[in-house]
């Protein structure tokens, strides 16, 4: 049980998470799937890519523990360094076109992020769930109604980090519900037709 925890935490991290999420509303681009691929492919290596190279850089300086960053009190500058490059990527895809999914779920992980590293100064509210629930509800409303078979990795996720005692279940919903509300708040506001 504990390997297969593990293994949903790791493959489901946050980053790679977004990852996924890109690479999937790219491939459903109106203006292509290689075009939105490509787009998706650039803007993950600056929303993902850079912030875990940040983290990376900040193990060997030995400022965070792990990749993870199971300390709550290490996520601070990493969350910021995250949120700072996704700010770059979200104008760069503005700026130069990139499909509109893609700005959409840009923008979403800006607002889910800054939110949940707000709540994370004061209580250790779970990334994992909140990503992995804000992808399934973007790509849903983005690419339709089959994506939410994608649903039961919620659940499973948030299993995973009560299972390896990195988070209560209470943190683990608590990140569910704030990155399906503030995915249909970003949504909804954003006219994302």
């Amino acid at each position: 049980m504990i390997a297969a925890a593990r293994f949903l935490s790791t493959v489901f991290q946050p980053a790679l998470t977004g990852t996924y999420v890109l690479v999937a509303l790219g491939l459903g681009a109106s203006k292509g799937a290689l075009t939105g691929l490509l787009w998706a492919l650039g803007l993950a290596a600056l929303s993902a890519g850079v912030p875990a190279l940040d983290i990376l850089r900040r193990m060997r300086a030995r400022t965070v523990t792990d990749f993870h960053i199971v300390l709550r009190e290490q996520r601070s500058g990493p969350l910021l360094a995250a949120l700072a490059a996704t700010v770059l990527a979200l104008a760069l895809a503005w700026g130069f076109g990139a499909p509109h999914s893609l700005r959409l779920g840009l923008l979403t992980a800006l607002v889910t992020g800054g939110a949940l590293t707000g709540v994370t100064t004061v209580w250790k509210i779970s990334f994992h769930a909140a990503i992995v629930s804000s992808g399934v509800v973007l790509l849903a409303w983005l690419l339709g109604v089959p994506a939410l078979a994608l649903a039961p990795l919620v659940p499973a996720v948030g299993w995973s980090r009560v299972a390896l005692g990195r988070h209560t279940p209470s943190q683990v919903l608590a990140g569910a519900g704030a990155g399906i509300g503030l995915t249909l708040a970003v949504l909804a506001l954003a006219g994302a037709a």
